[in-house]
């Protein structure tokens, strides 16, 4: 057991599987691991809000069990006794998936979400849910319902959202692996907050079953909306996505989605990179610029082929992605709070001046600002043109080895409070994909002079997942020298 507590916090998925399979640990010793730094950390991030340890173990015995007996099929259940964890939002069987919302602090779950159900199909053991910011609504983790998650790297520090739950526990070296999901960057800003790997895949990869407020339908914003996991290395989400991805009968945004692998054969020097580094905005940071250019560096010298793009209006970027949300008939905030039934925001806000509100000042004022813009009656027609103009020039430039890298945040991880929400349009820079229909990557490059994790975002035409992850597994080897 302590050649695997000096192993666990560092280890990728194939090396923790291995272990098992070739006996150098049980899947026991796996889920102690898992509880063990748990404990160590926890106080510091309350990022784990629900626990199912002891039906963990019990499913860990089973298996060590199956194991020692010769009954394991490892081709089948790659990540055989593996721990893995996943996003408050997403139905686990026998927990809740209260999306930070007070009103479903009792919501208990039946069945497993889709995607749940094919991480446990894969090996995984689910260890409990992750914290998220009240109604998934805001790019901090927060919510009365649980609390605060903080950043593992500083207690003073967001650790973005809404995913920010899983991004705390796979950077503090908790879990392995986890499932988030994606609306404005809430897997990709989290993931570069807190020094991990996160990819936001293609629209209608994922199943979204068992989500919550999730429908069959298909819809132009399940597109934009979307499923996905965070993990410790490139790799793990390499080995990890092709098992995620698939018709699953329920969701018609994936009838016919399949896995497209890259070319084996693709080099760096086969890549064409775009980049920028300022959307337009929200400024970056020197530090950010920085790590930029360090990166478009490596590359070059991988052989890549480097040429300056921002494309056209992402500078409206803002702008665009509240259009199309709005043309594909987004939820409302008000509504969301709600559990589906808008809130009175008067007296919402009443309670809150009173100390006896269930919500939190940055849900409230979202859904007011909503309610103010939904007052007026606003052509949003040139914005929702500009979109549909980008969904045709990204497939037109993008091809099978063209990728953008830019920041997924312009700033480092801004401080909890006030600070965080001065920063509101550093989420444009990861949303813009999402209504783009894009997959996007992001991985971690080095650490900010006070010791922050700075991540870069690399972005590829609608299906080209496994190309973004290919490119992010060249730059993640590059950037050894500089973590």
């Amino acid at each position: 057991m302590d050649s695997l507590n000096d192993v666990y916090e560092s280890a990728t998925l194939k090396e923790l599987a291995d272990g098992v399979q070739n006996s150098s640990w049980k899947c026991i010793d796996l889920i102690d691991a898992f509880i063990v730094r748990h404990e160590k950390t926890h106080k510091n991030i309350n990022a784990l809000i629900q626990y199912d340890f002891e039906r963990a173990r019990q499913v860990a015995h089973a298996m060590d069990e199956e194991h020692a007996n010769g009954g394991v099929d490892f081709e089948r259940k790659p990540f055989f006794g593996v721990p893995c964890s996943i996003k408050d939002n997403l139905s686990v069987s026998g927990l809740t998936n209260s999306a930070g919302l007070v009103k479903r602090k009792n919501s208990r779950n039946n069945t497993d979400a889709e995607v749940v159900h094919r991480m446990r199909d894969a090996g995984f053991i689910v260890m409990g849910t992750t914290n998220v910011p009240e109604a998934l609504l805001w790019y901090d983790t927060d919510n009365k319902l649980y609390g605060r998650t903080y950043n593992p790297f500083d207690k003073e520090r967001t650790p973005g959202g809404s995913s920010g739950g899983e991004a705390a526990l796979v950077g503090s070296g908790v879990s392995p692996v986890g499932i988030g999901g994606d609306i404005g960057g809430s897997i990709r800003n989290p993931a570069n907050f807190c020094g991990v790997v996160g990819h936001k895949p293609s629209g209608g990869l994922i199943s979204e079953r068992g989500a919550w407020g999730a429908k069959p339908e298909a819809s132009l914003l399940k597109q934009f909306k979307v499923v996905g996991p965070l993990a410790r290395y490139v790799e793990d989400i390499e080995a990890l996505m092709p098992l995620l991805v698939g018709d699953d009968g329920w969701d018609l945004n994936t009838q016919g989605a399949e896995w497209q692998g890259v070319d084996e054969a693709l080099q760096p020097s086969d890549l064409e990179v775009y980049w920028y580094d300022d959307l337009g905005t929200l400024s970056p940071d020197r530090e950010v610029r920085l790590v930029i250019q360090e990166t478009l560096d490596a590359l070059k010298k991988l052989g890549a082929k480097i040429t300056y793009w921002r494309p056209p209006n992402f500078e409206h970027s803002f702008k665009i992605y509240v259009a199309a949300l709005k043309n594909a008939g987004s939820f409302r905030y008000d509504q969301r709070l709600g559990d589906g039934e808008p809130i009175n925001l008067k007296r919402a806000w009443l309670d809150f001046c009173l100390g006896r509100s269930p919500h939190i000042f940055p849900s409230l004022a979202l859904a007011t600002y909503e309610s103010m813009l939904d007052r007026k009656t606003v052509d949003r027609s040139e914005y929702v043109a500009m979109r549909e103009e980008l969904v045709e020039l990204m497939r037109e430039r993008l091809t099978k080895r063209a990728v953008i890298i830019a920041p997924s945040w312009p700033r480092i991880p801004p401080k909890i409070g006030f600070p965080t929400m001065l920063e509101f349009f550093g989420f444009t820079y990861c949303g813009i994909y999402n209504v783009l229909e894009m997959p996007a990557t992001v991985v971690p490059w080095k650490r900010s002079s006070t010791g922050l994790p700075i991540g870069i975002q690399i972005a590829g035409a609608p299906g080209d997942d496994a190309l973004t992850l290919r490119v992010a597994s060249w730059v993640e080897k590059a950037s050894q020298g500089h973590r």
